[in-house]
């Protein structure tokens, strides 16, 4: 996570165990504005795959994430949520249709994307022959798998984007 020290000092950093295979972590970062904002970043790579056994995967993640930060509550204050979430409307929901499992999980808990709309913010790109995936070698991709999630009360900035003058990014 890159941020402007100018605006943003960093408080301390933690981590939530989302999954017992390998462990896997996501981080947490406590952050403050110069003028005493308290705010927490969770950073997170969640399973990889587009079949729905892979989206249960991605649940029992996104839950881990949710406790921890419902764990929290306002401590920290608001809570943004930056990932590769493995997950978009163009992959297998747990119950085997498509849909964007891990965005649905956020929004029962009130959490927007904001770049769930946007148009252009596309991944084009075709994977390297190189890694731990050698299925997807030599596959192209068109898909947006990454989200900003912010709590959806923050959205009363007229432009989502203003979010970022205010916190220094």
């Amino acid at each position: 996570v890159y941020y402007n020290s100018e605006f943003i000092d960093f408080l301390s950093e933690s981590r939530i165990e989302i999954s017992k295979k390998g462990p896997t972590y996501a981080g947490k970062l406590q952050m403050k504005t110069k003028n005493n904002i308290l705010f927490q970043i969770v950073v997170a790579h969640l399973s990889s795959g587009e079949d729905s056994k892979k989206s249960i995967s991605r649940e029992s993640e996104c839950t881990s994430i949710i406790n921890s930060i419902y764990h929290d509550g306002m401590k920290y204050g608001p809570t943004i949520i930056l990932m590769d979430s493995n997950s978009s409307k163009l992959y297998e929901t747990k119950d085997e249709t498509l849909g964007d499992g891990v965005l649905e999980q956020f929004k029962e808990c009130d959490y927007y994307d904001i770049l769930d709309d946007a148009i252009g913010l596309e991944c084009y790109k075709m994977r390297h022959g190189a890694g731990e995936q050698p299925t997807k070698f030599g596959q192209f991709m068109l898909d947006r798998i990454d989200k900003i999630m912010v709590p959806n009360y923050l959205l009363e900035y007229s432009n989502v984007w203003d979010i970022t003058n205010d916190i220094g990014f």
